[in-house]
């Protein structure tokens, strides 16, 4: 993985706490560290791939946000561009099909409930 690059994904969100609450709990941001990073380059492709699929379907098509989660999905990506056993455009494909399938589920639903 590039590290300069890593980094500066890791800098991106502050460490400081975002707020404290009247208990005194420290409120924070969950966040990657370098021992994330080190941990996605140990990993095999497969699972690189596994996690990058998983991470981004709950992120950018269910749209349900992480920002800790984005933030691993960005390392994750780094490690994958060094990777020649990973097939980006195969990857690409999937993101798109997936996100298709996913659009026409949502459609469904709505057709439902407005005929319902």
């Amino acid at each position: 993985m590039d590290r300069k690059k890593a980094n500066k994904v890791l800098g991106i969100y502050e460490e400081k706490p975002i707020g404290v609450t009247k208990k005194g709990t420290i409120l924070s941001f969950a966040r990657q560290h370098i021992g994330d990073v080190e941990e996605i380059e140990k990993m095999c492709g497969e699972d690189l791939i596994k996690e990058w699929k998983s991470l981004t379907y709950m992120n950018y098509i269910y749209s349900c946000v992480s920002l800790n989660e984005i933030e691993r999905i960005t390392l994750l990506e780094l490690e994958m561009e060094t990777r020649e056993d990973i097939n980006k455009e195969e990857l690409s494909k999937w993101y798109k099909e997936a996100e298709t399938k996913h659009k026409e589920q949502e459609l469904k639903e709505e057709a439902k409930y407005k005929n319902g």
